[in-house]
């Protein structure tokens, strides 16, 4: 008797050990939401979503055409624990013309996008705990003003007969700055950021340019950004 209770008790040990632990479920993006989100938030393909004062803990991911503004005003806050991913999008931006602090504790990644996209402190705050990427999208990608403690990777990227593909400009990076293969009817700007590692430029048209205020790069400037003015 005494060595079957000793049994029974392990193997409900084990098996209470095996119950999955639930997790929240996805939150389908209203057009502003507020508060806390506990998980996921998806922006729908084709929808609209703007972010203003509102903490996620889980990741936002943006659906095929859709469009995501991430714009607090001041004293309002947008915190995203997790990753922000958007693929084949209408557009991500991340802008701090508001004046709020925008946190995302993850990545960044946008790519095959078709409006302007990527992220702009302006008066704001912007802070991405890892990578940003954007790529591989049809019109203008920025990185302005914000700080990453990852790698900033714009690859890629068209602006069309007018706009530069990409902008890169007053970051504060703690990984490398890849700037590569961006086209548009103007040179591509790599200005005033602070690298803790390599700057990378290559095959950009019509070509990258400064604006009269030098990177600071830690590791080594290379390809198109390995000029003194870089």
């Amino acid at each position: 008797m005494k060595r079957f209770a000793i049994t029974t008790l392990a193997t409900l040990g084990i098996l209470a050990g095996t119950v999955p632990v639930a997790r929240a479920a996805d939150t389908t993006c209203p057009l502003t939401p507020s508060g806390t989100i506990n998980g996921n938030l998806v922006v729908p393909a084709g929808a609209s979503c703007t972010l203003a004062n509102v903490t996620v803990t889980g990741n936002v991911q943006v659906g095929k055409g859709a469009s995501l503004l991430v714009e607090p005003n001041p004293g309002q806050t947008v915190t995203i624990g997790g990753n922000v991913q958007a693929a084949q999008c209408q557009s991500v931006f991340v802008d701090g013309f508001g004046g709020g602090a925008i946190s995302v504790g993850g990545n960044v990644q946008i790519r095959n996008c078709t409006g302007g996209s990527g992220y702009q402190a302006r008066t704001g705050t912007i802070t991405i705990g890892g990578n940003f990427a954007c790529d591989h999208n049809s019109a203008l990608c920025e990185a302005s003003g914000g700080s990453a403690r990852g790698n900033v990777q714009v690859n890629n990227n068209s602006g069309g007969s007018t706009f530069p593909g990409a902008d890169v400009e007053s970051n504060q990076v703690g990984g490398n700055v890849q700037v590569n293969n961006n086209s548009g009817g103007s040179a591509i700007g790599v200005v005033g950021n602070t690298i803790g590692g390599n700057l990378q430029c290559a095959g950009n048209t019509p070509g990258v340019i400064d604006g009269g205020i030098k990177n600071n790069v830690t590791g080594n400037k290379q390809g198109q950004c390995a000029g003194a003015n870089f």
